[in-house]
């Protein structure tokens, strides 16, 4: 059974991915699938973040301090973003 993105949920980047941020862009390598991402700005920030196990309610808290972004905007968006990493298995849920 696979889990539910909530904001209480903890989030670490997998294990099968290698990554170098440039300038403002991370850019992640899926070891797996032999696949390149690029993200970058707010992308990059959270995805530095979650090279150690992070929730989302604290990325969320990172973005909206850092950013001007309104908390409802920052969160949808953030939201759809680690779906999106979820289900390329960039990102796994922390235990």
């Amino acid at each position: 059974m696979s889990q539910k993105l909530r904001l209480e949920s903890t989030l670490v980047a997998s294990e099968h991915q290698v990554h170098r941020v440039l300038d403002d862009e991370a850019v992640i390598l899926d070891l797996q699938k032999s696949a390149y991402f690029g993200t970058e700005g707010v992308g990059r920030l959270v995805w530095e973040k979650m090279q150690s196990p992070i929730t989302v309610s604290a990325m969320l808290d990172e973005i909206v301090e850092q950013y001007e972004v309104s908390m409802e905007t920052a969160q949808d968006d953030l939201l759809v973003f680690l779906q999106h990493l979820l289900d390329q298995s960039l990102i796994k849920f922390a235990p």
